[in-house]
Formats: structure tokens, sequence, C-alpha cells
């Protein structure tokens, strides 16, 4: 009789563990910015012999790590719980960033912050914004891309120039595939109009 009643007990334990392996946790979705911006024109040689080095973004917390962050207007921010960046967003634009400035040849070198290369240009980025968002009512939605560069001469770090570049772009759906496209078309439309700022100040 104990033998039986020990049985029932390991039975129903082990029926309620297969219930909950059915209702496990939907798997996260991972999603990247990627680059795809083509090749670059650029009018300038005056910048060749020049040396840039790029630093780390800066800017809130919320762009280090991985959180897909959404804001529903006017002010109700959350992120996704279903969906995430592959690498937080500070990493990843940098990544394009410093790529799109070495394939654009306007620079003899150009080198990321941990070199210990000084270089005869700094240039600084800052992420004021890079989020999706929603109207009220959650019936449309558009992402917000917003970055500043400052351009620095190593000599003295004096600023010699700033750029603001602000995206605002519509979403082909209202989730976070929706908002993910449209920031990624915003940091490309980014990167192509930052190598056009450079382009132009290398011409002064």
């Amino acid at each position: 009789m104990r033998n039986m009643l020990i049985y029932t007990i390991l039975l129903g334990v082990a029926f309620l563990g297969s219930g909950c392996s059915v209702k496990s946790t939907p798997p996260i979705t991972e999603f990247a910015l990627i680059g795809d911006h083509g090749g670059f024109e650029v009018s300038s040689k005056a910048c060749t012999e020049s040396t840039i080095k790029i630093l780390e973004p800066f800017g809130s917390n919320k762009y280090t790590i991985n959180d897909l962050y959404y804001v529903v207007l006017p002010y109700e921010e959350n992120s996704y719980t279903q969906s995430t960046w592959i690498e937080p967003v500070a990493t990843m634009l940098y990544n394009e960033i410093l790529k799109a400035v070495r394939e654009s040849g306007l620079f003899g070198n150009v080198s990321n912050y941990s070199s210990v290369a000084r270089g005869d240009y700094i240039l600084e980025i800052e992420i004021n914004d890079f989020k999706q968002y929603f109207s009220h009512d959650q019936k449309e939605s558009y992402a917000v891309s917003h970055i500043t560069f400052t351009l620095v001469r190593s000599d003295g770090f004096i600023p010699i120039a700033q750029q603001e570049i602000y995206k605002k772009i519509k979403t082909n759906s209202l989730d976070a595939k929706g908002g993910v496209e449209a920031l990624n078309r915003a940091q490309r439309e980014t990167i192509k109009e930052l190598i056009t700022w450079l382009d132009g100040i290398c011409q002064r």
C-alpha cells in the first residue's frame, strides 16, 4: 500500500513537470543593426594624410544594455519582453560608424577607442535618442534616431565642428520588428549623412 502511494505521488510530480514544460516561456527574438552603406562618394583628398580616432558613444545607460526600448506617447517608456538587441545599441552603432568612416577613405588612418594612437582628429558620438515610438492609441508607430557628432582637434582638444543628425521614420508594422527595421534605415541614413558632413569639413 505504501509503495502504491509513493508511485502515485511520483506519477503526479512527473505529470506536473511535463505540464510545465508545455507552458515554457517563448524564445526571445534577437535583432541587430546591420550596415548596408554601399560605396561612399567623397570629394575631398585633404584629410587622407590625417588620422582620426573615434570614441565610444555616450548617452543614456539604456543604450549600453541589450534591452529594446519603446515609448507610448506622451511619456510611458518600456522594453519588449520577448524581443531584444543582440548587442547594446551603443556597441552596434559604434561598429557601423567605425566601419563606414574607414570604408569612406576620407582619412589616412581610422583608429578605435581602445587604440593607443592619438590621431589628428577625434570624433565624439552622443546618442540622444534611438527608440521606437507609439501614438497614445498605439495605432501608429515611428522610429527616432537623434545623434550628435563632434569633431575635435587633438592638438589642444578644440572642437572644430558639430553636427546633429535627426531621423524620424514611420514603421511598416506595429511591433518590435517594425521598429527595428525603421531604426536600421535611420542608422544607415545617419551614417551616410555623417560621411557627407566629414567630407565637407575636409574640403574647408
